[in-house]
């Protein structure tokens, strides 16, 4: 089975004083001009990749307004299933979601993100085929300073940086989307290194396993943590 994994434990302190949970984010519309969130976005993607569950660990506080966003079914009929993140990191929040991950094949994406191309998890499944553990989506980015780079040798994923990029490395490739089979669940299933509570630790040693890999997107747009004005704004500016 195909899982959608989108984690919604965060705090948002840099949204306050916005009343709502930042995966809330009014974020454009649909078809119908109906207004849309920013976690649309990822979950958008998942469901044109075909999954057939979605798994959102979210924190109490703002669990009645996400849960009355999502409901209990996606718009491809797909179950939504909730579990209380326990915190206070996103790879325990993850941890908590292993009993509903294992023996199927995840796809992992951030609800503050917004990315291209809409096949994003379909092209990691076209280069998910058996032996592999993990495959990460890639996007060239300059904005990005924290753990996501990725070093690959064609597709085969090398290594993942595990500490904040230096200036120096400002035009190294970003993961932003992740598909991982029940191998990589159960690695993280077991990791309990406090100093590394970030999946990107966790995709390294993946990497350092060699059964990993990496494929860039065509499109190659990728914005983080859109919830942050900062990055909301200059995103905004450009679609004008």
């Amino acid at each position: 089975m195909l899982v959608g994994l989108v984690p919604m434990g965060g705090f948002a302190e840099r949204w306050r004083p916005y009343p709502c949970p930042k995966e809330l984010l009014p974020f454009g519309t649909d078809a119908a001009g109906r207004p849309r969130v920013i976690a649309d976005v990822v979950i958008d993607r998942m469901i044109h990749a075909g999954i057939e569950q979605l798994v959102i660990p979210v924190r109490p506080e703002k669990a009645t307004m996400v849960m009355s966003y999502y409901g209990h079914k996606l718009t491809n009929g797909a179950d939504v299933v909730y579990i209380a993140a326990p915190g206070p990191s996103i790879l325990a929040n993850l941890q908590a979601c292993v009993p509903l991950l294992r023996g199927h094949t995840v796809l992992f994406g951030f609800p503050d993100t917004y990315f291209e191309p809409l096949e994003a998890f379909s092209l990691c499944l076209k280069v998910f085929e058996p032996g592999v553990e993990l495959v990460l989506g890639t996007f060239e980015n300059h904005d990005i300073p924290r753990v996501f780079t990725t070093y690959r040798d064609g597709q085969k994923l090398v290594r993942v940086r595990t500490s904040p990029k230096p200036p120096e490395e400002r035009e190294k490739e970003v993961w932003g989307v992740a598909v991982w089979g029940p191998d990589y669940t159960e690695r993280m299933a077991a990791w309990n290194r406090e100093d590394g509570d970030d999946p990107s630790y966790v995709h390294n040693a993946a990497a350092q396993a060699g059964n990993s890999r990496c494929i860039p997107m065509p499109d190659n747009a990728y914005y983080e943590d859109m919830a942050s004005y900062t990055y909301y704004e200059r995103f905004l500016c450009r679609q004008k």
